[in-house]
């Protein structure tokens, strides 16, 4: 009874959970497999995964499309979803707004992330930039964005550090 196994197909032996019952007449074995085999797909993101991709996406879109920066930003998320959910999950739950995301933005230039539920229509589009500017600028003290910004903002332009207008501004919906 000892024959030789073949070589023609590999055997992985992985940790299981073995429970034995004696009957009068018999062993009765039971081999349950640990997590790591079992192939299970929860097709409803969990609250922490929502928080995660949302966490994802506003990273993403705050690196200006820089190649380091995004990378860091998908190494947070598999460290708190794993890469193969995560990949699927970013495929459900994008921006409204996808090809707003900045790129070639310089280093050192602040990208403005603002998250909403949708993104906003082309009329508020400048209302919305210059409002959140300010409250950036004014690091969330209200009194210092309560005035309006004194000129017009470009939302397509860079400004130079030390302007007076937005770096980038990208509104993620």
């Amino acid at each position: 009874m000892t024959a030789q196994l073949s070589d023609d197909f590999p055997v992985l032996l992985g940790p299981v959970r073995i429970e034995t019952r004696f009957t009068a007449t018999e062993l009765l074995v039971r081999v349950f497999p640990d997590e790591w085999q079992v192939d299970k797909f929860e097709s409803r993101p969990t609250e922490a995964e929502m928080a995660a991709l949302d966490a994802y996406w506003t990273a993403r879109w705050a690196t200006g499309g820089r190649a380091d920066a995004l990378r860091a930003a998908w190494q947070e998320l598999v460290g708190r979803i794993p890469a193969g959910r995560a990949t699927w999950l970013l495929k459900t739950r994008t921006p409204a707004n996808p090809a707003e995301e900045p790129a070639g933005v310089a280093a050192g230039t602040t990208v403005l992330v603002v998250r909403s539920t949708a993104a906003p229509t082309a009329g508020d589009r400048q209302a919305a930039i210059t409002y959140w500017t300010a409250v950036w600028r004014a690091h969330g003290d209200p009194p210092a964005y309560a005035q309006p910004e004194p000129r017009a903002l470009d939302p397509g332009r860079v400004h130079a550090p030390g302007e007076r207008g937005p770096r980038v501004v990208a509104v993620l919906a």
